[in-house]
């Protein structure tokens, strides 16, 4: 499961990316508001597969590292369930596409298989997991609508500042 857009409304934050600020981008991670659909689908979800063995919810975000203890308190505010959070190393400048394909990767050789659904919200990313093999779901909210985590991480992404 995707943060930043699919569990997670930056919109406030989002500014930031115009500038190339991820520091500032992800020191307000903690004030994102829930997105309490996506959340609830993935706690019905994980209810309805009490197989431990076969279904954990990881948590799988380009956010850096440095915001791990900020993410950590921010999904135990939420009933998001979760088994374990994967972030992106501070300094490591792939792009989320190849970041997050990397992590997949290496999840898929952990568990001895693909996962059985993910939940992401960035076009680009959904079409290279898609072309991959995995079954991605991408959410819609009204929240998002105007101003989609994508155009403005496009943005950043044209810029030369792709660290999402």
């Amino acid at each position: 499961v995707d943060m930043d857009g699919t569990i997670a409304d930056c919109q406030h934050r989002l500014h930031h990316l115009e500038t190339g600020d991820w520091a500032s981008f992800y020191a307000e991670c903690d004030r994102d508001t829930p997105i309490d659909p996506v959340i609830e689908a993935v706690v019905a979800l994980e209810a309805f597969s009490r197989i431990p063995e076969f279904y954990d919810v990881i948590i799988v975000t380009g956010r850096e590292d440095t915001a791990k203890r900020k993410t950590i308190v921010w999904l135990n505010s939420t009933r998001m369930p979760y088994e374990r959070v994967i972030m992106r190393k501070r300094g490591d400048y792939r792009s989320a596409v190849e970041w997050k394909l990397a992590q997949l990767a290496a999840l898929e050789e952990e568990f001895g298989g693909k996962p059985l659904l993910i939940f992401e919200d960035r076009p680009e990313i959904i079409a290279a997991m898609t072309a991959a093999g995995y079954f991605v779901l991408q959410p819609h909210h009204e929240s998002l609508v105007e101003e989609t985590v994508k155009a403005k991480v496009d943005r950043a992404i044209a810029a030369g500042e792709d660290k999402q």
